[in-house]
């Protein structure tokens, strides 16, 4: 269900699923702020991403930055 949301693996999907109080399962509350969140810094990575390839170079204050306003 969480891969409806982004574009996740099946291992970060179950990652950010199992890490919901160890139960394996989320709330739909949770799943929407998974989305939110997800999406958030997606978008974020993407405009970092000029060539859109998937990959960016950051030095750690801007992936600090990325994480923190979203």
């Amino acid at each position: 269900m969480l891969r409806a949301c982004s574009l996740l693996t099946p291992s970060l999907a179950g990652r950010v699923k199992g890490s919901n109080a160890g139960r394996g399962a989320i709330t739909f509350d949770n799943f929407i702020n998974a989305c939110v969140t997800i999406r958030s810094l997606t978008d974020s990575f993407r405009r970092l991403d000029t060539d859109q390839d998937g990959w960016v170079n950051m030095n750690y204050d801007t992936f600090l930055q990325l994480v923190i306003t979203n």
